[in-house]
């Protein structure tokens, strides 16, 4: 049994077994099944399980999981800051999770094109 502490979304308790279906990811993230649906079929986000063929589904790990838990908390406060995140900055969120990389999101307003955007902490991305 995994247990997953996610700061302001509480605890989810996921049981031991090999992997889990979109919906039952996006459950444990707080996310809309279109939301991650969309973003993996853009590319933007991925199961450690893929899809081989029509008829089979993805099956996302715990690990993957947490990574679309991190990344729903940033999509969360950029819309709570009236920000849009691209698929651009989430695919470059998942890329960073899953490297390892130490990062931090920064949310920012560029004052001089007017453009708001989420940025990892020294490259933008937007």
């Amino acid at each position: 049994m995994h247990v997953l502490a996610f700061p302001g979304m509480g605890v989810v308790v996921l049981e031991e077994r090999l992997g889990f279906s979109t919906q039952e990811a996006a459950d444990a993230c707080g996310l809309t099944y279109r939301m991650v649906d969309n973003w993996t079929r853009c590319g933007a986000v991925w199961p450690s399980i893929p899809a081989h063929g029509q008829g089979t589904r993805r099956m996302w790990s715990t690990v993957d999981i947490e990574r679309l838990a991190r990344i729903a908390r940033v999509v969360r406060d950029a819309e709570r800051a009236g920000l849009q995140v691209t698929y651009a900055a989430i695919t470059a969120m998942w890329d960073a999770i899953e490297a390892g990389d130490d990062w931090t999101v920064c949310l920012s307003t560029d004052i001089s094109s007017r453009r708001k955007s989420v940025s990892r902490q020294g490259a933008g991305v937007s």
